[in-house]
């Protein structure tokens, strides 16, 4: 039997478009829902939902008509766009308001940022228990693999300063969370700054050889002016070890002969000379055959 089912949305400020019924029949069909992310105000996160109801119900049962036949929930999260990369406000906590949410968007270029926490009361004797959580989502992962999941308890007094770094993913939403201990019930206002910083080098991996020892890289900073404190360590050397015997022999085995041609088959067998006075992992590569199978056409080869 077909079925025709009136939309209504819960939103007040009329950022979600749905069409005004939709008529279904033996099969399913799609509707489109349509949202203006623009008019969420920065730094705010606004639900709603899309309701559906069914008009073909008898007009005496008016419980019915009050209860939705499905839900389609939205959640629009407009995070807040610093240009220069630095944010600076007090937070004020209290019974009734015990923590702050802020969605912010890492700029271009940064990958970590510097959260200072300064209580800002006027009793020198108080000492108050907050709590900083941080939470990034990266694109198709779950939020047990996000990049950062940090939970800090922090002791605050009015003649200390905390700061936290933690590491960020540019160009993705950060949600940092401040909230105030549950067994802290006094009012209390703090001082909170946020800095985003980030330096990022071209290479990562620098490969020095006898032809060119200087190499040169690139490094470019974020938002922001950084001091720099390079650093490098060499953990890899490549050395060529020429051979020190070869012997070359006709296998004899009869599995070692091709049956059509009765064509032998032929064994080279290298003996390097290898010495380490540290302790270190090494790994053999023999450029011209570690490519290939052992049932390559070069009959085939064993690394021992």
């Amino acid at each position: 039997y077909p079925v025709q089912k009136v939309f209504k949305s819960n939103d007040e400020d009329g950022w979600i478009s749905t069409p005004e019924f939709l008529h279904i029949n033996a099969e399913g069909k799609d509707f489109s829902v349509r949202v203006d992310p623009t008019m969420v105000p920065a730094g705010q996160v606004w639900y709603a939902e899309v309701l559906a109801f069914d008009t073909e119900l008898p007009v005496d049962q008016e419980d019915i008509h009050t209860i939705p036949l499905f839900r389609v929930p939205v959640t629009v999260i407009q995070p807040i766009v610093l240009k220069e990369g630095t944010l600076k406000q007090n937070l004020s906590f209290s019974t009734k308001q015990p923590l702050h949410r802020l969605f912010l968007s890492v700029p271009a270029g940064c990958n970590w940022m510097d959260i200072e926490l300064r209580s800002a009361s006027e009793s020198a004797e108080m000492r108050e228990l907050y709590g900083l959580q941080c939470i990034q989502l990266l694109p198709e992962k779950s939020v047990a693999y996000t990049s950062l999941k940090t939970w800090s308890r922090v002791v605050e007094s009015v003649h200390l300063n905390v700061a936290k770094s933690v590491a960020v993913v540019e160009n993705v939403t950060v949600e940092v969370c401040v909230s105030k201990y549950w067994n802290q019930l006094t009012d209390s206002v703090i001082d909170f700054s946020l800095n985003f910083c980030g330096v990022k080098a071209h290479k990562n991996h620098v490969v020095l050889s006898e032809a060119k020892m200087i190499k040169s890289v690139l490094v470019t900073a974020g938002p922001q002016k950084e001091l720099l404190s390079p650093s490098g360590k060499i953990d890899k050397i490549v050395s060529v070890v020429r051979p020190k015997s070869s012997e070359i022999e006709v296998l004899q085995g009869d599995r070692d002969v091709w049956p059509l041609h009765n064509r032998p088959t032929y064994r080279l067998t290298i003996l390097y000379d290898i010495k380490t006075n540290d302790a270190s992992s090494l790994k053999f590569n023999f450029p011209l055959i570690s490519k290939l199978l052992y049932e390559a056409e070069f009959e085939g080869q064993m690394q021992m």
